[in-house]
């Protein structure tokens, strides 16, 4: 981050806080301005926690007509504030919840609001983009200041990561950069560390397609399978040679979790369809902050660009996996109406009339 992008928002919170100080008690993470702009660019919301905050956003600026939410004038807030028995601004942020992940957050007025959008993070909320926190008062300013630095609830003005970072598997789909979701590439340009796998002796397709949204400051982790479809000397054979691979991988990319650096984790297609991303999302899980982006699947693809539909009305849809013995694989066949075949290299069997 270069320095007069620091300067400019600290310029530009001094303007809004009339703390004419602010500037030697400011803290600015190094991915704050980055992330703030990726997101904005990728049409992130910007959330407030007062109407003056959200009145102060020049809306000419925003590079993608974003939305700006204020909800201390929800019909909902005045309620949750009296069950909860909190403020009606700690209520609003409640309200955030929707719209949280990924978001550009201004607190700019109340420190309740800072308290409970923290809360929620901790408790397994969305992350933000970014943050920036000027809470003013007496009541809870500086405690508030504090936890922000203390937390690593996302990239932001006050924020020094203590925490362990979050794990995101992206799915990027088929091939097709323009297939790639808004949420994927907004995520992906955010990212302080993206991994990818890679064939034996190929480069990584889920990288190429990825390439433009990757920030040119992101550590990267190329992870080369092994083996794919070849023998294998392992002793455990092609299963144990994978178990160890899988095992490697998420002991790679637990160096930076524990560092408290976000990793994305880049997937083709769908990440939970016939994935290898599946694998370390069952290692990271209960471990680590963990979360998938889907992706469009390839099957999917497949059928826009024919066009074709692959089933309709009441018609049946199976989906094989491509190591089926090719006896089954011809039984399941001319016992469904559409199928989609996955991770394989070899043609179908013929399907004949029953």
């Amino acid at each position: 981050m270069c320095l007069s992008d620091a300067e400019k928002l600290a310029v530009r919170m001094i303007h809004g806080s009339g703390q004419v100080d602010l500037a030697t008690d400011l803290v600015v993470h190094p991915r704050l301005i980055g992330a703030a702009r990726a997101a904005l660019e990728a049409g992130a919301p910007i959330l407030c926690d007062a109407t003056m905050v959200a009145t102060g956003v020049t809306r000419t600026r925003l590079p993608s007509d974003n939305q700006v939410l204020c909800l201390l004038g929800d019909e909902r807030t005045a309620h949750l504030a009296r069950q909860w028995g909190t403020t009606r601004t700690a209520a609003a942020v409640s309200l955030w919840e929707p719209h949280l992940d990924g978001a550009v957050v201004a607190i700019g007025n109340a420190p309740t609001a800072l308290f409970h959008l923290l809360e929620m993070i901790l408790d397994g909320s969305s992350r933000p983009a970014a943050i920036v926190g000027c809470p003013v008062g007496f009541i809870g300013a500086a405690l508030g200041h504090d936890l922000l630095r203390a937390q690593r609830a996302g990239p932001g003005a006050g924020n020094e990561p203590r925490m362990t970072g979050r794990f995101v598997v992206v799915g990027v789909g088929p091939g097709d950069p323009e297939l790639v979701t808004l949420k994927a590439a907004r995520i992906i340009g955010a990212a302080e560390v993206v991994a990818y796998h890679a064939g034996v002796h190929q480069q990584s397709h889920a990288r190429r397609i990825a390439a433009r949204f990757i920030p040119a400051g992101a550590a990267e982790e190329e992870l080369r399978y092994p083996v794919t479809t070849g023998s294998t000397a392992h002793p455990g054979g092609y299963t144990g040679a994978m178990a160890q691979f899988y095992e490697s991988c998420a002991q790679r990319l637990a160096v930076h979790l524990d560092a408290g650096r976000d990793a994305v984790l880049l997937a083709e297609g769908d990440p939970l369809f016939y994935g290898s991303a599946m694998y370390l999302l069952d290692r990271f899980t209960g471990r680590y902050r963990t979360s998938v982006v889907p992706g469009v699947p390839a099957f999917a693809a497949a059928t826009a660009a024919i066009p074709a539909p692959l089933v309709r009305q009441a018609d049946v849809l199976a989906i094989l996996p491509g190591t089926l013995p090719e006896p089954e694989l011809a039984r399941r066949l001319a016992d469904t109406d559409g199928a989609s075949r996955s991770r394989t290299s070899t043609p179908l069997p013929s399907r004949t009339s029953p």
